[in-house]
Order: structure tokens, then C-alpha cells, then sequence
């Protein structure tokens, strides 16, 4: 068959001018791609973040070619997004199948094709079968993990997928068929899926079982990435956290030195996952960025988010990070349920006890994504939380805008937010004079973050 896949549905301006929006790759479609091109069908990628126009003029892009198969992978907050697309598409080529997948569409697949009649089928979870037995000409009602839509317009439910392909079965991500330079040569690696916790504002789209690729296989990617593809930066922040598991990470650390492969990389993990030894090989192998998610300063606003992570110890590893020579962002989210100016002031606290040693900080305000408790409680009421608005486009980290909290207005959070960006970032001259010197500074010191900081804060 001829297949496009979308690398992201990003196509309307943000509305969220904190939200980092830089383009950035998505291996979960990469390797779809390439189960699919293994499979002899032909696969284009395209991303709408990269290549400019409408709707309209975008799906001319994608039935260039007469697709079979279009194949959209959207967050919540591009959803809207994916199916104006979608729309566009079938208003050009009625015939061709269009697929959604990604976390709105696993989370709410029913829902998501009852609300947006474009889509024919929304995949749940993993997508590398479906798609496969979808493109082999496989029934709809006969492919696990499928929600899809009859002729008459009735949408059915398939059985839950329970086999997913072994990692060592998967094809390396399909990188040559992506215009690298528009990403910077930025490339990410999957070293696991699913991650084992189970915070209450974040939604898992993959299987129960976290299961870890084999580190020798990592480093195998790694090498083609940079010896085939030019990769100049490595993302492990991308498909989950890593390190999760000890063992894994060092031997994944310790491949990359053997074969001389330390190219930069970044990644995201728990501060309850790292040490000294763990940290020194990451140090070792590349590392220079490590994102950590500690979501509050109260102890007990992270036990009743489902966190499961000892403050003391997220100190004590922040502090290591620094003195391992690793530059480290410190992660909150504020408006947690059950959340008191009280509890905020104690976030508050601990972000600018911690900005000697971190380099940089978030304070997002809370978005109740669909398939998470946090949507759950909301739509009930619960925990003082309230859903806003559907409009999908407004669920972005940091709006505030979908969710009330009968603790606090939407305008106190933002103003709280803004004023601990404001004094983590300019509170401190010796803050300041680092973040100079960090290539990370980027991420931060953007004249539209700074005015809308501004703008929160009036």
C-alpha cells in the first residue's frame, strides 16, 4: 500500500506562549515507518510543524501521491488539529483510510471518533500491528487494538491488543525518510516503553509491562544514528525515562564509551533513580542534561498524586547531579489536587533552595489530559477540581485554561507561576551569570516566554 504518516498535527498557531514548541522527532512513528517499508509498502513522513500552510494545503501535500493509508499521530492538544487534516484529506481523496493514534486517541478512542467523524479508525496503544495487519489488508473487526467506523457511521471497539512485537523484532526507527536538518539533528532513542509508575495527571498509552530494549541494541542505533544519519544530539527524553532501571542504564552508558560514541544526549528520569556511579558513567558517556520530574515541594501533595518520591532524596540527587558536572531542570506542577497556598509556598521554597544546583525549572499548571485520575476527578468534581472546557487546543502544559481548582482562579495560578519563573531565573545574579553560559539557556531566555511572564504577573 501507499502510506503517509503525520510526525505530529501541529498545524494551528500555540496557544500556549510558555509551551515549548521547537520541532522535534517522534520515534514511535519512525518505527512504525519502518515496520511498515519492511513489510514492502511504500511510507512517507511528513510534519506539519516543519513545513508551512493550511490545512488545506497540507493535505495536497499528502494525496500527492494517492495514499491507501494516512496515518496521524496527535496529543490532546493537536487533536483538533489532526482532524482538520484528516478532513482536508478526505475532502480531496474520499477513499483514502485515515488512521489516528497517539495519547488523545488511546486514552479516548470512542470518543475521539464520534467527536471528529473524520477519522475512520483511531489505533489504542502500540501501533506497530495494527498498522501492519491494517496495511496487509486485514479486516478492521479482526485487528486488536483497533476502534473503527462501519459504512453506516456506527463506530465498534475491537479486543484489547495483548501481543506487542519483541523489541529485538522491530526494525531501527526510519530516520532517512525525515529532512534532519529541520530537527536539528536532534535524533531520540527508545531505551523503554511504558513507564511503572503511575503519577495521577499522567496518562500511559503502551502496554501495562515496561519493557527495556537490550543495551547492546541501544547502542547499535545510537551508532547508525550518528554514522549513518549525522546525528549531532541525543534525545532519551523522547520515549519515556531513562535511566529507569540501574543495570540497564550503566550498561547502555558503558556501550556508548566502549564504542566511543559520546555524542551530547539528554533525558529525563526520577530523581530516585540515580547515583553517584549511574551519573558518572552518564557523565561519561555524553550526558548533559538531565530533566527531573518533582512536581511539588509537599510531601504530601506527592504521596496523594500517586508521585511516590521522597523529597529529601530528590535534594540530595539534584545536588549530585551538580557535582557530577551534569546541568539538571527541576519539574513542578502546580495546582495539584488538594493543592493550598500553603502547599505552593512550599514548592516555592524548594525550587529556590534547589536553583543554586539546578540549572533550570517549570512550573506548569495542572491539565487534567483525558485517560488520567486527574480527568477523572475533574469531570466529577472531586478534589475541588472542575473541567473548563473540551476544546482540546487549550490543554497545554502550562494555560492553566481547562481546568478549575476550588482552592485557587486560573488568574492566581499563572501569576503564582510567573512569579516563581521570574524569581528562580532573576532572583539570583549568580543564576543569571550560569544560564549564560548553558546551552540550555535557549529553553528559557525567549523574548515570548519573557512577555508573557510579564503579562501573568500584572
Amino acid at each position: 500500500m501507499n502510506i503517509v504518516l503525520l510526525n505530529t498535527c501541529a498545524i494551528s498557531r500555540p496557544t500556549d506562549h510558555l509551551q515549548r514548541v521547537d520541532p522535534h522527532l517522534r520515534v514511535g512513528v519512525a518505527v512504525i515507518a519502518a515496520c511498515l517499508r519492511r513489510a514492502g509498502h511504500a511510507v512517507r513522513i511528513l510534519d506539519p510543524r516543519v513545513q508551512d500552510g493550511s490545512p488545506g494545503q497540507f493535505a495536497e501535500q499528502i494525496t500527492k501521491d494517492q495514499p491507501d493509508i494516512v496515518g496521524l499521530s496527535a496529543f490532546t492538544e493537536e487533536i483538533a488539529d489532526a482532524a482538520d487534516i484528516a478532513g482536508a484529506v478526505k475532502a480531496i481523496r474520499p477513499e483514502t483510510r485515515t488512521v489516528v493514534g497517539g495519547y488523545h486517541a488511546s486514552a479516548t478512542p470512542l470518543e475521539t471518533l464520534r467527536e471528529f467523524p473524520m477519522f475512520d479508525m483511531a489505533v489504542v496503544g502500540e501501533g506497530e500491528m495494527p498498522m501492519l495487519e491494517l496495511a496487509g489488508g486485514n479486516a478492521p473487526a479482526s485487528i486488536a487494538g483497533l476502534v473503527w467506523r462501519e459504512d453506516g457511521g456506527a463506530v465498534r471497539t475491537n479486543a484489547v491488543r495483548r501481543d506487542f512485537p519483541a523489541f529485538e523484532d522491530l526494525p531501527p526507527p526510519a530516520w532517512d525518510l525525515y529532512d534532519l536538518a529541520l530537527y536539528g539533528y536532534r535524533l531520540p532513542v527508545e531505551p523503554s516503553r511504558t513507564c511503572p509508575f503511575r503519577c495521577s495527571f499522567c496518562f500511559q498509552a503502551t502496554s501495562d509491562k515496561t519493557r527495556y530494549k537490550a543495551p547492546e541494541r541501544i547502542v547499535d542505533e545510537v551508532e547508525e544514528a550518528v554514522r549513518r544519519h549525522g546525528a549531532r544530539e541525543l534525545s532519551f527524553a523522547s520515549a519515556g525515562a531513562f535511566p529507569l532501571n540501574r543495570t540497564h542504564g550503566l550498561a547502555v552508558c558503558n556501550g556508548l564509551i566502549s564504542r566511543n560514541l559520546r555524542l551530547p544526549w539528554f533525558t529525563t528520569t526520577r530523581a530516585d533513580k540515580l547515583d553517584r556511579e549511574l551519573l558518572t558513567a552518564m557523565r561519561d558517556s555524553g550526558c548533559r542534561y538531565v530533566s527531573l520530574g518533582i512536581e511539588s515541594g509537599d510531601q504530601e501533595m506527592l504521596s496523594r498524586c500517586n508521585k511516590g518520591l521522597n523529597l529529601e532524596q530528590a535534594e540530595e540527587t539534584i545536588r549530585l547531579i551538580h557535582e557530577v558536572g551534569i546541568e539538571s531542570e527541576i519539574c513542578f506542577v502546580l495546582g495539584l489536587p488538594g493543592e493550598t497556598p500553603a502547599s505552593l509556598a512550599k514548592t516555592r521554597r524548594f525550587a529556590m533552595k534547589m536553583r543554586p544546583y539546578a540549572t533550570l525549572a517549570s512550573f506548569a499548571i495542572l491539565t487534567p489530559f483525558p485517560g488520567t485520575d486527574v480527568f477523572r476527578m475533574a469531570e466529577c468534581g472531586a478534589e475541588g477540581l472542575g473541567l473548563v472546557t473540551r476544546d482540546w487546543h487549550l490543554y497545554s502544559k502550562n494555560s492553566g485554561t481547562a481546568l478549575s481548582h476550588g482552592a485557587f482562579t486560573v488568574r492566581q495560578l499563572k501569576r503564582l507561576q510567573a512569579r516563581m519563573y521570574m524569581e528562580f531565573y532573576l532572583g539570583s545574579p549568580v543564576k543569571a551569570l550560569r544560564l549564560l553560559g548553558s546551552k540550555n539557556m535557549r529553553e528559557v531566555l525567549s523574548l515570548r516566554r519573557f512577555l508573557t511572564l510579564l503579562g501573568r504577573m500584572l
